[in-house]
């Protein structure tokens, strides 16, 4: 790995005033580094888990109880409070299980919607033939699957919802033959699970179905103004089973964050995409590296928490974490989901996903409880890859990247997500071929008055230009740009 590490930066990031609620700009007077979401990143397929689901009836039965709850909660949500109702309210259930319901109606409530789901023949058949299955069930299978089931799955959580006098009533879409939800499909799916060639269903089948689904669903939209009340109804009766596997990713791997660099500044097409048309900088880190030899930063951020009378504090240091290099490829590894669940407390994974209401233990928990400290291993491993993975069309950035993520806090919002680093370790910065003299000024100026407060004398400043000897682009030192304390 090189020795040091660059980062390109528009002049508004480093300079623009500081917006407090969104934790935005100013940087370089903060000596400030910006963690961004894997959604604010460039590659589509950044943070992408190609997970599968393959598993025992334990397991298979579990989910669909799962699934039974977050519908039943999203429900409630939705006819409680369908006006102001926005899809990331449900965002936290999915980490919830039924062992989460009070001692209260609403635990009565869902065991019978349960009852009554399992009663009929088709849940049970399509357990019995997904945990007989010699082969994995991917992303838009599952969702066909549950969409399927949504003849039952919704009728009896508003019937029970409102016997109970926990809902209001919430009129149902009808198929073009006036049935409630298709409930044709019911039927089509209790026939299909039973026919011969089940289980050599391929992938196209599935994305087809859930690609005309989805081309409905558009159309509808475009077609009609949706009140706030109609919207929220269409997400529950329609959108609610794939917004569930979507979010099923959320039990397997903790959220990250990405802040990205390179190791040679000097590239043309990153200045112009990263370093604002040329208009920006290059930022200089050193790197020293830990232990192990790799390289890293020190970030100023919450290292634990202490607890008194007063209540709990935050207790903060700088935190190494090291760079890690960014492979491009279009391979990314498969995603067991049953043996695979590290965001979720082991109290919920031995006392509801892998136990079975009369305590049979599944035997997708063996992967995980026969060899924790392997498991472990190759778990971390594999989140590691997904977070440092792009398409080979990026392999020209040659990037490297820090990672993000914590078990001790949330990094939801934008201020959370700007770590603080030592002045220490911003080497030197390189101006754009187009920064703007009045950009230069105030970045020396501030750097100056750093420098001066800490007795630094070694900083160094930098002018891209092309070199029509080389050919190329390259960083001239700006050897008169002297700072002294």
């Amino acid at each position: 790995m090189p020795d040091h590490f660059y980062r390109f930066r528009s002049a508004k990031a480093l300079l623009g005033p500081y917006d407090e609620d969104k934790g935005q700009f100013d940087e370089l007077e903060r000596q400030e580094i910006y963690f961004s979401h894997p959604s604010e990143l460039n590659d589509a397929m950044e943070g992408f888990k190609d997970l599968f689901w393959q598993g025992d009836e334990i397991v298979w039965r579990n989910l669909l109880r799962h699934y039974l709850y977050c519908l039943m909660m999203a429900s409630h949500m939705v006819v409680s409070s369908a006006a102001t109702f926005t899809r990331s309210n449900c965002d936290p259930i999915i980490h919830q299980t039924p062992d989460d319901l009070p001692e209260a109606p609403v635990r009565a409530v869902y065991q019978e919607i349960r009852d009554a789901f399992f009663a009929h023949q088709v849940p049970n058949d399509l357990v019995s033939a997904l945990s007989a299955r010699a082969t994995p069930v991917r992303r838009e299978e599952l969702a066909y699957y549950l969409r399927a089931v949504s003849p039952l799955t919704l009728p009896l959580i508003l019937s029970a919802t409102m016997k109970h006098g926990a809902g209001e009533q919430i009129e149902l879409p009808r198929d073009a033959d006036g049935d409630e939800l298709g409930t044709r499909a019911l039927d089509s799916l209790g026939a299909f699970l039973k026919h011969p060639g089940y289980g050599r269903m391929p992938d196209v089948a599935a994305i087809g179905s859930e690609l005309v689904f989805m081309q409905t669903g558009l159309i509808q939209d475009s077609s009609f103004a949706w009140t706030a009340e109609q919207a929220a109804v269409m997400f529950l009766t329609r959108d609610f089973p794939a917004y569930y596997v979507e979010l099923l990713e959320k039990l397997v791997y903790p959220d990250w964050h990405a802040a990205c660099f390179v190791g040679d500044p000097v590239d043309p097409t990153m200045w112009g995409g990263y370093g604002d048309g040329h208009k920006g900088v290059c930022l200089k880190f050193s790197a020293p590296a830990n232990s192990t030899g790799t390289p890293g930063l020190s970030l100023w951020r919450i290292q634990g928490w202490s607890g008194s009378r007063d209540g709990v504090t935050a207790n903060y240091a700088y935190v190494p974490h090291q760079f890690e290099e960014v492979r491009y490829t279009h391979d990314y590894p498969e995603i067991d989901f049953f043996a695979s669940l590290g965001t979720v407390l082991m109290p919920k994974l031995t006392g509801f996903w892998y136990v079975s209401p009369d305590g049979k233990l599944s035997a997708s928990s063996d992967k995980i409880f026969k060899n924790e400290e392997e498991w472990r291993r190759h778990y971390w491993d594999t989140f590691r890859i997904g977070t440092t993975s792009k398409t080979s069309e990026w392999s020209h950035e040659r990037e490297y990247r820090l990672i993000l993520t914590s078990n001790l806090q949330r990094f939801d919002d934008k201020p959370s997500r700007k770590l603080k680093y030592r002045f220490s370790d911003l080497a030197g910065i390189a101006f754009g071929m187009k920064t703007p003299a009045e950009d230069k000024i105030r970045i020396i100026k501030i750097l100056a008055q750093k420098c001066r407060s800490e007795g630094r004398t070694d900083f160094e400043f930098y002018q891209a230009r092309y070199s029509r000897q080389a050919q190329k682009v390259e960083l001239a030192p700006l050897s008169l740009l002297t700072v002294n304390p």
